[in-house]
């Protein structure tokens, strides 16, 4: 297939995240079936369906009519890129959350058809509002699509010990281009002091030129450099940005020791390393929230990829582990899927047509600050997400 016929696939449909961003958008609030008719009736662009009250053992029955009769007025009305959040929770059954989540990975594939996105939050404790489904339900969250994220509500004390906490200061490694820079910029409109980390041979024009707090250039695989960012920043860290990475792709068969070596040391093992130093030299504050960037390829695996998928999916379990041995802290991922970046722009085009027309239902590529834009939720709101790997990745069809 020629160069041309390819690009013309790859043109021939618009990037429909990107025609979503930036809306205020207040979502509707459905939370009984008697509520379906009459507030899904119209033309809507945004709404969090509360199933939580069907969530328990003898009311399957009831929840399978509560679910079809949304869904079916979700898929007449959804307007074009709509926002559609399923509130669940698993604190009485997992039957009843399993159902929703089946219909939602379903659904939201259809909704991408229009540019539209659905996710689900499950609430495994606590009881009272939950600022991700707000989160969700806004443009924030564009690319998006089909996940599960996993919620404990915070009680009033620790809802109360995060509202005082502020900004304050925030460290991003691997910030001077790509999904790190967009990041710092992220930041910074929130209110972060921000403190940008790179290799020292990179190019920091573009970080000077946001005007961050300070620019720290060292290598992350240094085995201090968890204390030379300490120091560098003076300590006091609330919030600690993992998005350093590279990649060295071979398959097995050709994958030399050398490559393997050197994507799981920057990936995965300084990771592990800079955030036990931060802690034991007291670089983070108390309530300081770590955000990983992982990789759908670590969900799903890549030909071609074991080193990477192997680094970024036990950054996955390295997370989970962390939240259960450190409660004073808080540690997530993002997964982005194919976003347009300088790692991705060198890809043979037929690799683009393939993952952005087939394997991503929203049938583009997602942008750096699509992934920004969920960090900076992490790093802020979230409040009660722990332990999770959020995918941004459009729905892309691998892995779960």
């Amino acid at each position: 297939m020629s160069q041309k016929i390819l690009r013309s696939l790859v043109d021939w449909k618009a990037p429909l995240a990107k025609l979503s961003r930036g809306r205020t958008l207040r979502p509707l609030l459905i939370t009984s079936p008697d509520c379906v008719s009459s507030t899904l009736c119209a033309p809507f662009d945004s709404a969090i369906v509360d199933f939580r009250d069907y969530c328990s053992a003898g009311r399957e029955k009831d929840l399978s009519d509560y679910l079809y009769s949304s869904s079916h007025m979700i898929a007449l009305n959804a307007s074009k890129n709509a926002r559609i959040v399923a509130l669940t929770t698993t604190q009485s059954s997992n039957l009843h959350a399993g159902m929703v989540e089946g219909l939602v990975r379903s659904l939201s594939k259809e909704l991408a058809g229009k540019g539209g996105v659905m996710n689900m939050v499950n609430v495994t404790k606590g009881k009272g509002e939950v600022g991700a489904a707000e989160f969700l339900a806004g443009d924030g969250a564009a690319f998006v699509n089909g996940q599960r994220v996993d919620v404990e509500i915070p009680d009033e004390e620790s809802r109360e010990y995060y509202e005082k906490r502020g900004r304050g200061k925030a460290v991003v490694t691997g910030a001077a281009r790509g999904i790190g820079l967009q990041t710092v910029k992220r930041l910074k409109e929130l209110g972060f002091e921000v403190y940008g980390v790179d290799h020292p041979a990179g190019d920091f024009g573009a970080l000077e030129e946001v005007g961050v707090e300070g620019v720290v250039k060292l290598d992350v695989t240094d085995e201090v450099a968890g204390d030379l960012i300490a120091g560098a920043v003076g300590g006091g860290v609330n919030l600690m940005v993992h998005a350093a990475g590279i990649t060295r792709d071979k398959t097995m068969k050709r994958m030399k020791r050398g490559l393997w070596d050197d994507v799981v040391a920057v990936n995965l093992l300084a990771i592990q390393r800079m955030d036990s130093q931060m802690i034991e030299n007291g670089g983070y504050n108390d309530g300081a929230r770590v955000v990983g960037v992982s990789s759908t390829s670590g969900v799903a695996g890549n030909v071609g990829q074991g080193n990477y998928a192997a680094s970024k999916s036990g950054l996955i379990g390295y997370v989970e582990d962390m939240n259960g041995s450190h409660a004073r802290f808080t540690w997530n991922n993002v997964a982005p899927g194919f976003i347009n970046t300088d790692m991705t722009s060198n890809l043979p085009l037929v690799n683009e047509v393939v993952t952005t027309r087939v394997l991503t239902p929203l049938k583009t590529m997602g942008e750096p600050e699509d992934v920004a834009g969920v960090i900076g939720w992490l790093g802020v709101g979230g409040k009660g997400v722990r332990g999770q790997t959020v995918r941004v990745c459009g729905g892309m069809l691998v892995g779960r």
